[in-house]
């Protein structure tokens, strides 16, 4: 977890002073019941131990005024303000960095934001294409793969290369808070739906006991999407809650007319 993931976990500004952290984390804690959510409370519990972590930490390991330092920085509040990592302009702004010219810390800025990317991806096609004209991520896939994962690679390929758009999640359909934790909500959103899309079960008690969990936990970080309140539809279904369902289902298709994702789930 990164140090914006772990601050905004515990719903606070970055602080190295250990009474903040630890009252944010008593008043989380407060929401989140380790019974009932208890992804929610691991992560939670996660983000307070590495922030007293980095509050502890020496002042003289932090090099805040290094150019490259300065650099990531700037990308990663970007990236956590949900407005500005779709505003295109950011992006471009950022590729613009004079750091990125520089004959000795360019290199150092250009992977050091790569390998970023590789754990915080989760951007729109027209971002990746931008990366791509800044830094010729198609034009240079085997140096890219000489620095990179192979893997990572070959997303940004994907995402960069015709017709991506479409694949795109909605982001613009978020509700929730311009720093809440979207990358968290997409993960944990991806694991229900192979919940919900699983065919055979085992165990269906256990089943519905950890697609109840993981629809908490998304709860839990105050983010709403339309695309969720369809895969919660689904949950009540298959719990066997079939009116509940219906009713979720049909307000749905009703509210979001032209999403094909909703009316072929």
């Amino acid at each position: 977890m990164d140090v914006q993931g772990i601050f905004s976990v515990l719903g606070i500004a970055g602080t190295k002073e250990e009474n903040k952290i630890r009252e944010a984390y008593r008043k989380k804690l407060a929401s989140v019941n380790p019974e009932d959510n208890p992804e929610g409370f691991k992560r939670l519990r996660k983000a307070y131990e590495e922030a007293l972590l980095l509050a502890r930490r020496p002042q003289e390991e932090e090099v805040l005024g290094d150019p490259v330092n300065l650099f990531l920085k700037k990308a990663q509040e970007i990236y956590r303000s949900l407005s500005r990592r779709l505003d295109e302009g950011e992006w471009e702004s950022l590729v613009r960095e004079d750091v990125l010219d520089d004959l000795d810390l360019g290199e150092d800025a250009k992977w050091g934001l790569f390998s970023w990317l590789a754990r915080c991806y989760r951007l729109p096609a027209g971002i990746w294409r931008i990366l791509d004209r800044a830094f010729a991520i198609v034009a240079q896939e085997n140096e890219f793969k000489e620095h990179l994962n192979g893997n990572f690679v070959d997303f940004m390929l994907w995402k960069i290369g015709e017709g991506a758009q479409e694949t795109d999640f909605p982001y613009e359909k978020f509700q929730g808070e311009d720093i809440a934790d979207y990358d968290a909500f997409l993960d944990g959103f991806d694991a229900l739906t192979k919940l919900t899309g699983t065919q055979e079960v085992q165990e269906e008690a256990a089943w519905k006991k950890e697609m109840g969990e993981k629809v908490a936990f998304l709860e839990s970080l105050g983010i709403g999407h339309p695309w969720f309140a369809m895969e919660k539809a689904k949950v009540s279904l298959l719990a066997g809650e079939t009116q509940e369902a219906l009713r979720a289902a049909n307000a749905l298709l009703e509210q979001e007319t032209g999403d094909v994702h909703i009316l072929m789930a």
